[in-house]
């Protein structure tokens, strides 16, 4: 659904956006470690980008709390989502989250799926499109939780709500595959935590997004909470119930 727009984004060179440090600071509070990184992302040979700012506060709980600022610079076509990825090892495969559920949803097809507490393993997330595509997002989510069989984990919550997605392949395998036979599962799980994400379109079989769906660059900022648990000790429920500065 994305064909519409891809070529804008790769003459853009978003496909291969580099990060470069160009600061970084460390300062220690007593009750909490504080990072500070500034950073330019962008393609190599062009003079448009993103200038990023991330802070870091690091507690003796386990708690880290990450601080994200950006802002574009240059110009830029629209943008297909901004946020973060991480990866984790394929034994964190049991997922549990507060928001809309159960199915996939985005921001321009989500009534149908009602906000409340799910669980899923990260293989039923997935939404196995005949021609591979981005897919499997969840949106308006508060926290999310990834933990193995026993569980145990790390619990992710956000501000302002987010969205998620999972898969034991990339976003990168996705655009090489042409058929599902090669999506190829591999050893660590891709996790997607976006502050925003453009709607899914339907340029497939009709007109390009909305206006007020599609993502164009603009200054941005969020936070995220990210903790160790096990649910023998505590649920993340309750997890979700505590405030930032807790």
């Amino acid at each position: 659904n994305d064909q519409v727009y891809i070529e804008d984004w790769k003459k853009a060179g978003l496909n291969n956006l580099q990060h470069r440090i160009d600061s970084f600071d460390c300062i220690d509070k007593g009750e909490k470690l504080v990072i500070s990184v500034s950073s330019r992302i962008a393609p190599a040979v062009f003079t448009h980008g993103f200038e990023c700012e991330y802070i870091y506060n690091i507690y003796s709980s386990g708690d880290l709390v990450l601080e994200v600022k950006g802002k574009p610079v240059g110009k830029l076509p629209n943008l297909p989502r901004i946020g973060l990825q991480m990866t984790m090892d394929k034994m964190f495969d049991q997922v549990s989250w507060y928001g809309r559920g159960p199915g996939e949803s985005y921001i321009d097809s989500k009534q149908a799926n009602r906000v409340g507490l799910y669980e899923a393993a990260v293989d039923q997330l997935d939404t196995p499109y005949v021609y591979p595509q981005e897919n499997g997002n969840r949106t308006d989510v508060s926290w999310v939780s990834f933990t193995d069989l026993r569980g145990m984990g790390i619990f992710v919550s956000a501000d302002p709500v987010l969205n998620f997605s999972a898969h034991r392949y990339t976003t990168a395998d996705l655009e090489k595959a042409r058929h599902l036979n090669e999506l190829n599962p591999g050893d660590e799980i891709a996790i997607n935590l976006d502050y925003k994400h453009q709607s899914i379109n339907s340029a497939s079989c009709g007109p390009k997004c909305l206006d007020k769906y599609r993502l164009d660059p603009e200054d941005f900022k969020f936070s995220l909470r990210f903790r160790p648990f096990t649910k023998d000790l505590i649920s993340p429920v309750i997890l979700g119930r505590e405030s930032f500065a807790e």
